[in-house]
Protein backbone atom coordinates (compact mmCIF):
# COMPACT_ATOMS: atom_id res chain seq x y z
CA UNK A 1 0.00 0.00 0.00
CA UNK A 2 1.00 3.62 -0.38
CA UNK A 3 2.73 5.76 2.22
CA UNK A 4 -0.12 8.26 2.12
CA UNK A 5 -1.92 8.99 5.36
CA UNK A 6 -5.56 8.13 5.86
CA UNK A 7 -6.62 11.79 5.85
CA UNK A 8 -4.70 12.65 2.68
CA UNK A 9 -6.38 15.42 0.69
CA UNK A 10 -7.81 14.60 -2.71
CA UNK A 11 -5.45 16.91 -4.61
CA UNK A 12 -2.41 15.27 -2.98
CA UNK A 13 -3.72 11.81 -3.79
CA UNK A 14 -4.33 12.79 -7.43
CA UNK A 15 -0.80 14.24 -7.63
CA UNK A 16 0.60 11.05 -6.09
CA UNK A 17 -1.25 8.87 -8.62
CA UNK A 18 -0.22 10.99 -11.62
CA UNK A 19 3.42 10.76 -10.52
CA UNK A 20 3.16 6.98 -10.04
CA UNK A 21 1.43 6.17 -13.36
CA UNK A 22 4.56 6.64 -15.55
CA UNK A 23 6.50 4.18 -13.34
CA UNK A 24 3.96 1.35 -13.73
CA UNK A 25 5.30 -1.46 -15.92
CA UNK A 26 3.32 -4.59 -15.00
CA UNK A 27 -0.28 -5.63 -14.41
CA UNK A 28 0.45 -6.24 -10.71
CA UNK A 29 1.68 -2.67 -10.28
CA UNK A 30 -1.47 -1.42 -12.04
CA UNK A 31 -3.70 -3.53 -9.77
CA UNK A 32 -1.81 -2.17 -6.73
CA UNK A 33 -2.57 1.40 -7.79
CA UNK A 34 -6.23 0.52 -8.42
CA UNK A 35 -6.41 -1.07 -4.97
CA UNK A 36 -5.17 2.21 -3.49
CA UNK A 37 -7.91 4.03 -5.38
CA UNK A 38 -10.51 1.58 -4.09
CA UNK A 39 -9.22 2.18 -0.53
CA UNK A 40 -9.69 5.91 -1.08
CA UNK A 41 -13.43 6.18 -1.96
CA UNK A 42 -14.36 7.90 1.32
CA UNK A 43 -11.75 10.56 0.63
CA UNK A 44 -13.05 11.17 -2.89
CA UNK A 45 -16.40 12.14 -1.41
CA UNK A 46 -15.05 13.70 1.79
CA UNK A 47 -12.88 16.22 -0.02
CA UNK A 48 -15.87 17.44 -2.02
CA UNK A 49 -18.18 17.87 0.99
CA UNK A 50 -16.98 21.43 1.84
CA UNK A 51 -17.77 22.61 -1.68
CA UNK A 52 -21.25 21.05 -1.62
CA UNK A 53 -21.84 22.51 1.85
CA UNK A 54 -20.87 26.04 0.77
CA UNK A 55 -23.11 25.70 -2.27
CA UNK A 56 -26.13 24.59 -0.21
CA UNK A 57 -25.64 27.27 2.47
CA UNK A 58 -25.16 30.03 -0.10
CA UNK A 59 -28.31 28.97 -1.94
CA UNK A 60 -30.27 29.01 1.33
CA UNK A 61 -29.02 32.50 2.20
CA UNK A 62 -29.55 33.90 -1.27
CA UNK A 63 -33.13 32.65 -1.50
CA UNK A 64 -34.67 35.45 0.68
CA UNK A 65 -33.18 38.03 -1.66
CA UNK A 66 -34.35 36.21 -4.75
CA UNK A 67 -37.91 35.44 -3.74
CA UNK A 68 -38.66 39.19 -3.87
CA UNK A 69 -36.21 39.81 -6.67
CA UNK A 70 -37.15 37.83 -9.77
CA UNK A 71 -35.76 40.61 -11.94
CA UNK A 72 -32.32 40.10 -10.42
CA UNK A 73 -32.43 36.42 -11.39
CA UNK A 74 -33.41 37.33 -14.94
CA UNK A 75 -30.68 39.96 -15.06
CA UNK A 76 -28.05 37.43 -14.01
CA UNK A 77 -29.27 34.99 -16.66
CA UNK A 78 -29.13 37.67 -19.38
CA UNK A 79 -25.70 38.93 -18.29
CA UNK A 80 -24.22 35.44 -18.61
CA UNK A 81 -25.53 35.00 -22.15
CA UNK A 82 -22.29 36.34 -23.76
CA UNK A 83 -20.15 33.84 -21.80
CA UNK A 84 -22.44 30.94 -22.67
CA UNK A 85 -22.33 31.99 -26.33
CA UNK A 86 -18.53 32.27 -26.20
CA UNK A 87 -18.29 28.76 -24.77
CA UNK A 88 -20.44 27.35 -27.55
CA UNK A 89 -18.41 29.15 -30.20
CA UNK A 90 -15.11 27.92 -28.76
CA UNK A 91 -16.42 24.35 -28.54
CA UNK A 92 -17.70 24.49 -32.13
CA UNK A 93 -14.52 25.85 -33.66
CA UNK A 94 -11.98 23.97 -31.55
CA UNK A 95 -9.55 22.07 -33.78
CA UNK A 96 -10.53 18.40 -33.84
CA UNK A 97 -9.02 15.66 -36.01
CA UNK A 98 -7.19 18.26 -38.09
CA UNK A 99 -10.40 20.00 -39.19
CA UNK A 100 -10.39 23.79 -38.90
CA UNK A 101 -13.22 26.28 -38.86
CA UNK A 102 -13.66 28.10 -42.14
CA UNK A 103 -15.70 31.06 -40.93
CA UNK A 104 -14.22 34.37 -39.76
CA UNK A 105 -14.91 33.50 -36.12
CA UNK A 106 -13.35 30.06 -36.58
CA UNK A 107 -10.19 31.51 -38.12
CA UNK A 108 -9.92 34.12 -35.33
CA UNK A 109 -10.16 31.44 -32.63
CA UNK A 110 -7.58 29.27 -34.40
CA UNK A 111 -5.16 32.18 -34.93
CA UNK A 112 -5.62 34.13 -31.68
CA UNK A 113 -6.77 31.38 -29.31
CA UNK A 114 -9.84 31.20 -27.08
CA UNK A 115 -8.59 33.40 -24.20
CA UNK A 116 -9.31 36.78 -25.87
CA UNK A 117 -12.88 35.68 -26.63
CA UNK A 118 -13.38 34.56 -23.02
CA UNK A 119 -12.06 37.90 -21.68
CA UNK A 120 -14.23 39.94 -24.05
CA UNK A 121 -17.37 37.88 -23.25
CA UNK A 122 -16.73 38.19 -19.48
CA UNK A 123 -16.28 41.95 -19.84
CA UNK A 124 -19.56 42.22 -21.79
CA UNK A 125 -21.34 40.13 -19.12
CA UNK A 126 -20.14 42.45 -16.34
CA UNK A 127 -21.19 45.53 -18.32
CA UNK A 128 -24.66 44.09 -18.97
CA UNK A 129 -25.09 43.27 -15.27
CA UNK A 130 -23.94 46.71 -14.08
CA UNK A 131 -26.18 48.49 -16.61
CA UNK A 132 -29.10 46.35 -15.46
CA UNK A 133 -28.53 47.24 -11.80
CA UNK A 134 -28.23 50.94 -12.69
CA UNK A 135 -31.50 50.81 -14.63
CA UNK A 136 -33.32 49.01 -11.82
CA UNK A 137 -32.06 51.47 -9.20
CA UNK A 138 -32.97 54.46 -11.38
CA UNK A 139 -36.37 53.37 -12.70
CA UNK A 140 -37.28 50.38 -10.54
CA UNK A 141 -39.76 52.29 -8.36
CA UNK A 142 -41.57 53.62 -11.42
CA UNK A 143 -41.90 50.48 -13.53
CA UNK A 144 -41.39 47.53 -11.16
CA UNK A 145 -42.99 48.55 -7.89
CA UNK A 146 -44.89 45.30 -7.40
CA UNK A 147 -43.95 43.60 -4.09
CA UNK A 148 -42.92 40.27 -5.65
CA UNK A 149 -40.59 42.03 -8.13
CA UNK A 150 -39.12 44.85 -6.12
CA UNK A 151 -35.81 44.59 -4.26
CA UNK A 152 -33.85 47.21 -2.35
CA UNK A 153 -30.34 48.33 -3.24
CA UNK A 154 -28.99 46.36 -0.27
CA UNK A 155 -30.77 43.26 -1.59
CA UNK A 156 -28.97 43.70 -4.90
CA UNK A 157 -25.59 43.99 -3.15
CA UNK A 158 -26.16 41.01 -0.84
CA UNK A 159 -27.69 38.88 -3.58
CA UNK A 160 -24.88 39.69 -6.01
CA UNK A 161 -22.23 38.84 -3.40
CA UNK A 162 -23.84 35.49 -2.63
CA UNK A 163 -24.21 34.72 -6.34
CA UNK A 164 -20.51 35.42 -6.78
CA UNK A 165 -19.73 32.99 -3.94
CA UNK A 166 -21.93 30.34 -5.58
CA UNK A 167 -20.26 30.80 -8.98
CA UNK A 168 -16.73 30.56 -7.51
CA UNK A 169 -17.74 27.49 -5.49
CA UNK A 170 -19.19 25.77 -8.58
CA UNK A 171 -16.00 26.54 -10.55
CA UNK A 172 -13.81 25.01 -7.81
CA UNK A 173 -16.11 22.00 -7.49
CA UNK A 174 -16.02 21.39 -11.26
CA UNK A 175 -12.22 21.71 -11.16
CA UNK A 176 -11.97 18.98 -8.53
CA UNK A 177 -14.38 16.71 -10.41
CA UNK A 178 -12.45 17.30 -13.64
CA UNK A 179 -9.19 16.38 -11.89
CA UNK A 180 -10.73 13.05 -10.87
CA UNK A 181 -11.87 12.39 -14.46
CA UNK A 182 -8.46 13.31 -15.89
CA UNK A 183 -6.77 10.91 -13.47
CA UNK A 184 -9.27 8.22 -14.52
CA UNK A 185 -8.34 8.76 -18.19
CA UNK A 186 -4.61 8.63 -17.39
CA UNK A 187 -5.04 5.30 -15.61
CA UNK A 188 -7.18 3.94 -18.48
CA UNK A 189 -4.55 4.95 -21.04
CA UNK A 190 -1.81 3.24 -19.03
CA UNK A 191 -3.99 0.16 -18.56
CA UNK A 192 -4.55 -0.12 -22.33
CA UNK A 193 -0.79 -0.24 -22.93
CA UNK A 194 -0.13 -2.76 -20.13
CA UNK A 195 -3.14 -5.06 -20.42
CA UNK A 196 -3.27 -5.12 -24.23
CA UNK A 197 0.40 -4.52 -25.09
CA UNK A 198 -0.64 -2.02 -27.79
CA UNK A 199 1.54 -1.12 -30.77
CA UNK A 200 0.92 1.34 -33.61
CA UNK A 201 0.83 -0.30 -37.04
CA UNK A 202 3.03 0.89 -39.88
CA UNK A 203 1.68 2.23 -43.18
CA UNK A 204 2.73 -0.99 -44.92
CA UNK A 205 0.70 -3.07 -42.47
CA UNK A 206 -2.29 -0.76 -42.94
CA UNK A 207 -2.04 -1.12 -46.73
CA UNK A 208 -2.01 -4.90 -46.36
CA UNK A 209 -5.18 -4.74 -44.26
CA UNK A 210 -6.85 -2.57 -46.87
CA UNK A 211 -6.01 -4.93 -49.71
CA UNK A 212 -7.23 -8.15 -48.06
CA UNK A 213 -10.75 -7.20 -46.93
CA UNK A 214 -13.72 -6.27 -49.10
CA UNK A 215 -15.18 -4.05 -46.39
CA UNK A 216 -12.18 -1.74 -46.80
CA UNK A 217 -13.01 -1.45 -50.53
CA UNK A 218 -16.60 -0.34 -50.09
CA UNK A 219 -16.43 2.54 -52.53
CA UNK A 220 -13.95 3.59 -55.16
CA UNK A 221 -13.73 7.22 -53.99
CA UNK A 222 -11.14 8.32 -51.42
CA UNK A 223 -10.91 5.05 -49.49
CA UNK A 224 -8.13 4.73 -46.94
CA UNK A 225 -7.33 3.34 -43.50
CA UNK A 226 -6.40 6.23 -41.21
CA UNK A 227 -5.03 4.46 -38.11
CA UNK A 228 -4.21 0.98 -36.90
CA UNK A 229 -3.23 -0.52 -33.54
CA UNK A 230 -2.08 -4.06 -32.76
CA UNK A 231 -2.92 -5.46 -29.34
CA UNK A 232 -3.33 -8.62 -27.28
CA UNK A 233 -6.64 -10.48 -27.18
CA UNK A 234 -7.09 -13.01 -24.35
CA UNK A 235 -9.26 -16.01 -25.19
CA UNK A 236 -10.03 -19.13 -23.11
CA UNK A 237 -7.45 -20.94 -25.27
CA UNK A 238 -4.70 -18.38 -24.78
CA UNK A 239 -3.47 -14.99 -26.01
CA UNK A 240 -3.52 -13.90 -29.65
CA UNK A 241 -2.66 -10.65 -31.43
CA UNK A 242 -5.44 -8.68 -33.13
CA UNK A 243 -5.54 -5.43 -35.09
CA UNK A 244 -7.91 -2.50 -34.57
CA UNK A 245 -8.16 -0.38 -37.71
CA UNK A 246 -10.07 2.80 -38.53
CA UNK A 247 -11.40 3.20 -42.05
CA UNK A 248 -12.47 6.39 -43.81
CA UNK A 249 -14.23 6.73 -47.15
CA UNK A 250 -16.69 8.69 -49.26
CA UNK A 251 -19.96 7.17 -50.42
CA UNK A 252 -21.56 8.36 -53.65
CA UNK A 253 -25.34 8.04 -53.90
CA UNK A 254 -26.97 8.58 -57.29
CA UNK A 255 -30.50 9.98 -57.27
CA UNK A 256 -32.77 11.73 -59.77
CA UNK A 257 -31.58 15.02 -58.29
CA UNK A 258 -27.93 14.26 -58.84
CA UNK A 259 -24.94 12.56 -57.18
CA UNK A 260 -24.57 13.08 -53.45
CA UNK A 261 -21.48 12.31 -51.40
CA UNK A 262 -21.07 11.79 -47.69
CA UNK A 263 -18.00 10.96 -45.65
CA UNK A 264 -18.14 7.96 -43.32
CA UNK A 265 -15.87 6.32 -40.76
CA UNK A 266 -15.76 2.69 -39.64
CA UNK A 267 -13.62 0.82 -37.16
CA UNK A 268 -13.04 -2.90 -36.95
CA UNK A 269 -11.05 -5.64 -35.24
CA UNK A 270 -9.10 -8.17 -37.32
CA UNK A 271 -8.59 -11.63 -35.81
CA UNK A 272 -6.05 -14.28 -36.98
CA UNK A 273 -6.89 -16.99 -39.52
CA UNK A 274 -10.06 -18.96 -38.84
CA UNK A 275 -11.78 -21.96 -40.42
CA UNK A 276 -13.98 -20.11 -42.93
CA UNK A 277 -12.92 -18.24 -46.09
CA UNK A 278 -14.28 -15.56 -48.45
CA UNK A 279 -17.55 -14.61 -46.74
CA UNK A 280 -19.31 -11.35 -45.77
CA UNK A 281 -22.25 -10.90 -43.40
CA UNK A 282 -23.24 -7.24 -43.20
CA UNK A 283 -26.04 -5.03 -41.89
CA UNK A 284 -24.53 -2.12 -43.83
CA UNK A 285 -23.70 -3.73 -47.15
CA UNK A 286 -22.39 -1.25 -49.76
CA UNK A 287 -24.54 -0.77 -52.84
CA UNK A 288 -24.56 1.19 -56.06
CA UNK A 289 -27.74 2.95 -54.94
CA UNK A 290 -30.11 0.12 -55.90
CA UNK A 291 -28.63 -3.33 -55.28
CA UNK A 292 -25.70 -4.60 -53.14
CA UNK A 293 -22.27 -4.59 -54.75
CA UNK A 294 -21.30 -8.08 -55.90
CA UNK A 295 -18.20 -9.03 -53.89
CA UNK A 296 -18.79 -12.80 -54.12
CA UNK A 297 -20.71 -14.93 -56.60
CA UNK A 298 -22.92 -16.76 -54.08
CA UNK A 299 -25.56 -15.45 -51.66
CA UNK A 300 -27.30 -17.06 -48.72
CA UNK A 301 -30.49 -16.26 -46.78
CA UNK A 302 -31.06 -17.93 -43.38
CA UNK A 303 -34.59 -18.74 -42.23
CA UNK A 304 -34.71 -15.94 -39.63
CA UNK A 305 -37.07 -13.14 -40.77
CA UNK A 306 -35.27 -10.56 -38.61
CA UNK A 307 -31.94 -11.56 -40.12
CA UNK A 308 -33.33 -11.32 -43.65
CA UNK A 309 -34.49 -7.74 -43.07
CA UNK A 310 -31.20 -6.51 -41.62
CA UNK A 311 -28.35 -8.49 -43.19
CA UNK A 312 -26.94 -9.29 -46.61
CA UNK A 313 -24.77 -12.41 -46.98
CA UNK A 314 -22.30 -13.13 -49.78
CA UNK A 315 -19.58 -15.75 -50.11
CA UNK A 316 -17.63 -18.03 -52.38
CA UNK A 317 -19.54 -21.12 -51.25
CA UNK A 318 -23.21 -21.37 -50.30
CA UNK A 319 -22.43 -24.58 -48.41
CA UNK A 320 -19.81 -22.81 -46.25
CA UNK A 321 -22.19 -19.91 -45.54
CA UNK A 322 -24.90 -22.33 -44.43
CA UNK A 323 -22.39 -24.13 -42.24
CA UNK A 324 -21.34 -20.86 -40.58
CA UNK A 325 -24.80 -19.34 -40.16
CA UNK A 326 -26.33 -21.97 -37.94
CA UNK A 327 -29.36 -20.78 -35.87
CA UNK A 328 -27.28 -20.11 -32.74
CA UNK A 329 -24.82 -17.93 -34.69
CA UNK A 330 -27.66 -16.09 -36.45
CA UNK A 331 -29.17 -15.28 -33.04
CA UNK A 332 -25.81 -14.04 -31.72
CA UNK A 333 -25.33 -11.78 -34.76
CA UNK A 334 -28.83 -10.33 -34.42
CA UNK A 335 -28.13 -9.45 -30.76
CA UNK A 336 -24.73 -7.97 -31.61
CA UNK A 337 -26.23 -5.72 -34.29
CA UNK A 338 -28.26 -3.98 -31.59
CA UNK A 339 -25.01 -2.87 -29.93
CA UNK A 340 -22.78 -2.50 -33.01
CA UNK A 341 -24.33 -0.20 -35.59
CA UNK A 342 -23.51 -1.12 -39.20
CA UNK A 343 -22.13 -4.50 -38.12
CA UNK A 344 -20.08 -6.44 -40.68
CA UNK A 345 -18.47 -9.85 -40.17
CA UNK A 346 -16.05 -10.80 -42.94
CA UNK A 347 -13.69 -13.70 -43.56
CA UNK A 348 -11.09 -12.90 -46.22
CA UNK A 349 -9.38 -15.34 -48.57
CA UNK A 350 -6.80 -16.21 -45.90
CA UNK A 351 -9.45 -16.85 -43.25
CA UNK A 352 -8.76 -13.72 -41.16
CA UNK A 353 -11.95 -12.53 -39.48
CA UNK A 354 -13.00 -8.85 -39.42
CA UNK A 355 -15.68 -7.52 -37.09
CA UNK A 356 -16.40 -3.97 -38.22
CA UNK A 357 -18.91 -1.28 -37.17
CA UNK A 358 -19.41 2.50 -37.22
CA UNK A 359 -18.11 3.53 -33.78
CA UNK A 360 -14.52 4.81 -34.17
CA UNK A 361 -13.81 5.14 -30.43
CA UNK A 362 -13.05 1.54 -29.52
CA UNK A 363 -9.61 2.48 -28.15
CA UNK A 364 -10.58 5.86 -26.70
CA UNK A 365 -9.99 6.09 -22.95
CA UNK A 366 -13.37 7.81 -22.61
CA UNK A 367 -15.25 4.77 -23.96
CA UNK A 368 -16.21 3.44 -20.55
CA UNK A 369 -19.05 3.65 -18.08
CA UNK A 370 -17.22 4.31 -14.80
CA UNK A 371 -14.52 6.63 -13.41
CA UNK A 372 -12.76 6.97 -10.06
CA UNK A 373 -15.96 8.46 -8.68
CA UNK A 374 -16.87 4.77 -8.29
CA UNK A 375 -13.42 3.17 -7.72
CA UNK A 376 -14.56 -0.44 -7.29
CA UNK A 377 -16.62 -0.49 -10.49
CA UNK A 378 -13.85 1.43 -12.24
CA UNK A 379 -11.32 -1.25 -11.31
CA UNK A 380 -13.57 -4.13 -12.37
CA UNK A 381 -14.36 -2.52 -15.72
CA UNK A 382 -10.73 -1.64 -16.40
CA UNK A 383 -9.41 -5.14 -15.74
CA UNK A 384 -12.20 -6.96 -17.61
CA UNK A 385 -13.29 -4.37 -20.24
CA UNK A 386 -16.75 -5.88 -19.73
CA UNK A 387 -18.75 -2.70 -20.31
CA UNK A 388 -16.74 -1.08 -23.10
CA UNK A 389 -17.60 -1.58 -26.77
CA UNK A 390 -14.18 -3.13 -27.44
CA UNK A 391 -14.83 -5.61 -24.61
CA UNK A 392 -18.23 -6.35 -26.13
CA UNK A 393 -16.64 -7.09 -29.53
CA UNK A 394 -14.08 -9.38 -27.87
CA UNK A 395 -16.88 -11.23 -26.07
CA UNK A 396 -18.84 -11.51 -29.33
CA UNK A 397 -15.74 -12.85 -31.14
CA UNK A 398 -15.27 -15.53 -28.46
CA UNK A 399 -18.90 -16.61 -28.91
CA UNK A 400 -18.36 -16.91 -32.67
CA UNK A 401 -15.20 -18.93 -32.14
CA UNK A 402 -16.78 -21.20 -29.54
CA UNK A 403 -20.07 -21.78 -31.36
CA UNK A 404 -18.40 -22.59 -34.66
CA UNK A 405 -15.49 -24.41 -33.03
CA UNK A 406 -12.96 -22.11 -34.68
CA UNK A 407 -9.61 -22.72 -33.07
Amino acid sequence: MSKLKKNTELTKFIKYCNEKIPTIRTKKELERLLDECVAFPYQFSYNLIPYWAVLVVALLFVFPYFKNSLILISLFAVSFAPMVGARRIIKKYTIKKGKKGTSIIGRLIINLGAIPLVIVSAFISVIIYLIGIWMLNKWGDRFWSFPFLYASQQDFINGSALLLVIIIDIILLRKRLKAVNVLSDNIKEKAMRILYNTRKMSETELDNCCSKFKDFKRYSTANNITTGTELDFHTPDGKIRVKVVTYQGIEEVCTTEGVFRHEFYRQGVIFPAQRFRSMIVSADFPSDGKVPIKFHRETFVPSSITFKKKFTVQGASEFKMAKFLIPDIVEQIEKAEEQLKGLTIEFNANGNMLICQEDTKLLDVGDSEYSLSNPQKFKEELLTQSTTKLGYIFGFAIKLMNNTKIK
